[in-house]
């Protein structure tokens, strides 16, 4: 873990790694989102067939 660290130290910089981990988070969350949509969808679509 500690290799990590001063890899994406040494590769961005100080300044950017908060700025990186900002939009790797927006990201995931979007993902995130976009999976329970899906989910959602699909449940749905499964009890309408069943009506």
């Amino acid at each position: 873990m500690d290799s990590h660290c001063v890899g994406s130290t040494c590769s961005f910089g100080g300044r950017k790694i908060p700025e990186f981990m900002r939009g790797l988070g927006r990201g995931m969350r979007e993902f995130k989102d976009a999976k329970d949509n899906i989910k959602s969808e699909i449940e749905a679509g499964m009890k309408e067939e069943k009506s």
